[in-house]
């Protein structure tokens, strides 16, 4: 197993990424793509312009236009890519079986310590999508289709492990889980931090909401 340093807690855990697809047309839409995401490391989403998009991405403003017709459905498309990703590291840390032999507290502590540490390195892109959801009906449902299938695999794992916890049947403990780990870590995003100064590190963030997750569940 490998270890997340900034947790402590040792978990063979990376994202899993979709093979990339041929072709030249493909290819300039992960070039638009992940320009937006370098961007949106800078600056907020709505300071972006198209010719920042197609400068930072190496190809024409036209290369933008055939393929979307507003930053708004670019964003869809991030999110779509970020949610295939997703998905895919789902059904691997979701498999009870993949974590055989690891005590209840060092798995929470591990996934924990995961979703911290990606909420971090890619802050503005997250960012990006919160702001957006409340005026975009279509990335809206995106996210809660994602939201439900990270609750169902989580719902897994408490199942799966019901002889270690007292949280009850895995759907209901697992949506708390959720709402409690990710309600924190949205927070923290929209406040980049929190306010009056009491910030939490990396390793803090995660120390405390791993405490929170394993005393709700009794574990």
């Amino acid at each position: 197993m490998n270890m997340n340093s900034s947790s402590g807690f040792c978990v063979d855990l990376a994202w899993v990424k979709d093979a990339p697809k041929q072709g030249r047309s493909q290819r300039k839409l992960e070039q638009l793509l992940d320009a937006a995401e370098q961007l949106l490391a800078e600056r907020r989403f709505d300071e972006l312009t198209v010719r920042d998009l197609t400068a930072a991405a190496g190809c024409a403003v036209g290369t933008f236009y055939t393929r979307f017709e507003s930053k708004d459905d670019l964003l869809r498309a991030l999110y779509a890519r970020y949610a295939g990703s997703s998905r895919l590291t789902l059904a691997v840390w979701s498999d009870p079986e993949r974590w055989e032999g690891v005590a209840l507290p060092e798995l929470v502590g591990g996934l924990v310590g995961f979703l911290v540490a990606d909420y971090r390195a890619r802050r503005g892109l997250r960012r990006a999508f919160d702001e957006a959801m409340g005026r975009d009906p279509q990335l809206r449902e995106l996210m809660e289709a994602l939201t439900l299938d990270t609750v169902e695999g989580l719902g897994r794992l408490l199942d799966a492990r019901a002889a270690e916890h007292r949280a009850g049947e895995g759907a209901p403990a697992a949506a708390f889980v959720h709402r409690l780990v990710f309600g924190a870590l949205d927070h923290d995003l929209r406040f980049d931090g929190f306010p009056g100064g009491h910030d939490l590190s990396e390793a803090q963030m995660t120390t405390e909401l791993t405490r929170a997750v394993l005393g709700w569940l009794g574990a």
